[in-house]
């Protein structure tokens, strides 16, 4: 009998959509159910095979329903921690002994040195979890790449600095599977007893990091290098990658597609000779694939760096035996393997923009290519190339927008000149970094990358500065995000000429789209509200009244401030006016108000639904005041020294006075019904 005719791409869609579902229902009950639907799909799958002459045609679709069980069930896994996680043999109450290996480097902030840790043990028992790491940078250490450290430290939760409209810290450690961090510099160094392939490469990027790092490359240059060859980006000057992604090209600096692309060229010329061999042409294949991992690996193994290095491996295989399958499949192919090996790589927004953009590059350029056919040559070349950039940039820019709320007008002229020198730019960073190491990079190449980077950066520079073609403060909803490429979908099957049950679909689809975008929109506008934000040695109250936003401060800010930037990245705001914040306003039927160091003690407080918001470190006395009056909740900022909210926090548990605290749990929501601020 032959199996039922159906390819693998609508079982791999089930998967994906079981991953999505399970993390976004979490219930308990949801286990039992999918677990159900699995057992009644098998014994359907068993019943159909038996009497498989009248029930052929079910059984694609009962395989469906199992790859979809099947994703429930690894999205659930993937939101566990493991038996053997650090968690599980943590003692809160008593101290603990981790040995943690370095992971990877991360941008240090003003104050601290920054690490992702591996745990390997605690308490002399084997244990796995990854950490955040913070250094002071007044205690002058810094930790290796690939090293053990020993350390008694407590862990503490991942503090969530976000604002509204603002990088959630906290949910994207958590994408990547880190919840908590360990604060200090009380670090010693261990000897490892073991073998580890992966500890080694670490190590060995270290090593080449020093190299680059001792080397007579100029500042600007060292930290490129680092960046584009090594995917070493913590060194990165922030001020240089903000224009990167002004300029548009931020993605050349993540090891990806291009790199992965380029290197697989450099590998194939190099060992060429291998194929004079018998069965050199296999062992080319294995060897190709085998480095291609290997500095997959060694760049951190980051999801758009595992993507690229996936497709490139099952195309170098497919290929070698003759018989390899379109490029698209594969991408869906390497899609579903990645999911089903790490199902919270769906929750990475670079996981998410590397296959959008090959996507868009796989479907829109060959449609693209075909509006100017011109015959081969500079011109043709040059049009291939411009076709790919538009096809990737309209792939991943909904997304780009949603998430960072611009768009770099220039993007076409700039991947122009970039991409034309970056091949040759990677190639010689390559060979100098491989000189590097063994110290024995000549002058001449040392002053030619030098003169690169230098060109590079005054080109981007140049770009930058071109204003107007820099578009900031776009704001967009989920909605709309879906509606765009619901629409591209569209247009792009009428041009494939689809089924046109699939184009009436689609068209209905769109209209549903269109209108929940406008719902969510109106809402957005329309809301009247009042927050309290989280400023250091500031107090700043918010009170959004439609489309026009009211800023309260004790100490001035500006309209370019970043908890305002990020507020109108979130709402839609028209216009907006700065007031000094006094001392009291009443919010709906809750009288609020604002004990800084100017407070007297002798202030007595009637109403029951009164809010404190202590702040500037005042001198209040907390539990006489509590003892005194009846107060509805305690309110603090980022205005006031930790210890000293930390007393509070403790005199507000000891009376059962409710208590929060903005710097730890994001900024306060006084009403979302806010219909009076009065003084």
């Amino acid at each position: 009998m032959k199996f039922p005719n159906f390819t693998l791409t609508p079982i791999i869609i089930s998967f994906v959509l079981g991953v999505v579902c399970s993390f976004q229902f979490k219930e308990a009950h949801t286990f039992v159910w999918h677990s159900s639907l699995l057992l009644l799909t098998f014994l359907g799958l068993l019943t159909a095979w038996i009497f498989r002459k009248r029930h052929l045609r079910i059984i694609p679709v009962l395989l469906y329903v199992i790859s979809f069980s099947v994703g429930l069930k690894r999205g659930q896994q993937a939101d566990l921690v493991g038996r053997n996680h650090y968690t599980s043999f943590y003692q809160w109450d008593d101290s603990n002994e981790f040995i943690i290996e370095i992971k990877d480097r991360l941008r240090p902030t003003a104050f601290y040195y920054r690490y992702y840790g591996l745990v390997s043990s605690i308490n002399n028992k084997n244990a796995s979890g990854k950490l955040v790491l913070r250094i002071k940078k007044e205690d002058s250490l810094k930790l290796n790449l690939g090293s053990l450290y020993r350390t008694k430290a407590k862990l503490n939760a991942v503090q969530n600095f976000n604002n509204i409209g603002g990088f959630d810290y906290k949910k994207y450690l958590e994408s990547i599977g880190i919840f908590h961090q360990i604060n200090s510099s009380d670090f010693k160094s261990v000897k490892s007893s073991s073998f580890s392939l992966m500890r080694w490469l670490r190590q060995l990027k270290q090593k080449l990091l020093d190299a680059i790092e001792a080397g007579s490359l100029k500042e600007n240059t060292k930290q490129l290098i680092k960046a584009l060859i090594l995917g070493e980006r913590s060194e990165l000057n922030s001020t240089w990658m903000n224009r990167y992604a002004q300029a548009g090209i931020v993605h050349v600096l993540a090891i990806s597609g291009l790199h992965m692309g380029l290197l697989m060229v450099l590998l194939g010329w190099l060992y060429k000779p291998i194929q004079l061999l018998p069965r050199g042409d296999y062992m080319k294949v294995i060897i190709v694939v085998i480095s291609l991992w290997t500095y997959a690996l060694l760049t951190g193994g980051s999801a758009s760096v595992v993507r690229a290095a996936t497709i490139f491996s099952l195309y170098s295989i497919g290929r070698n035996i003759k018989q390899s399958p379109p490029t698209l499949y594969l991408l869906l192919l390497s899609f579903g393997v990645l999911v089903y090996t790490n199902p919270l790589y769906l929750k990475q927004l670079g996981f998410q923009m590397s296959y959008l953009a090959v996507f868009g590059i796989l479907t829109l350029q060959p449609v693209f290519v075909k509006l100017i056919p011109l015959k081969k040559g500079v011109l043709h070349k040059f049009w291939v190339m411009t076709t790919v950039t538009l096809a990737a940039q309209i792939a991943v820019s909904p997304l780009a927008i949603y998430h960072f709320n611009q768009f770099p007008g220039l993007f076409l002229l700039t991947n122009w000149v970039v991409l034309f020198c970056i091949s040759f730019y990677l190639y010689t960073g390559i060979l100098s970094v491989a000189l590097l190491y063994f110290n024995l990079l000549p002058l001449f190449m040392a002053n030619l990358l030098d003169m690169l980077t230098l060109w590079l950066n005054n080109f981007i520079l140049w770009i930058v500065k071109q204003e107007g073609f820099f578009i900031e403060d776009i704001n967009i909803n989920l909605y709309e995000v879906f509606l765009f490429y619901a629409l591209l979908t569209f247009i792009y099957v009428l041009y494939l000429k689809a089924n046109k049950k699939i184009i009436v679909g689609l068209f209905f689809v769109i209209l549903i789209l269109q209108y929940k975008a406008h719902v969510v929109r109106s809402l957005n506008e329309k809301l009247t509200a009042a927050w309290l934000f989280s400023e250091y040695k500031n107090t700043v109250l918010f009170h959004k009244k439609e489309a026009v936003l009211y800023v309260y401060s004790s100490d001035p800010i500006e309209e370019n401030h970043q908890l305002v930037k990020d507020f109108k990245t979130k709402y839609i705001i028209k216009n907006i006016a700065f007031e000094t914040l006094k001392n009291s306003y009443t919010i709906e039927e809750n009288p609020v108000l604002f004990v800084d160091e100017l407070w007297a003690e002798n202030i007595e407080i009637k109403n029951e639904k009164t809010i404190l918001v202590l702040s500037q470190n005042t001198k209040i006395n907390l539990e006489a005041m509590l003892q005194k009056n009846k107060i509805y909740l305690i309110v603090t900022d980022a205005s006031s020294y930790p210890s000293l909210k930390e007393r509070w926090r403790k005199t507000c548990t000891k009376l059962k006075t409710p208590y929060y605290d903005t710097q730890k749990e994001g900024p306060y929501l006084f009403t979302s019904k806010t219909r009076n601020i009065s003084f």
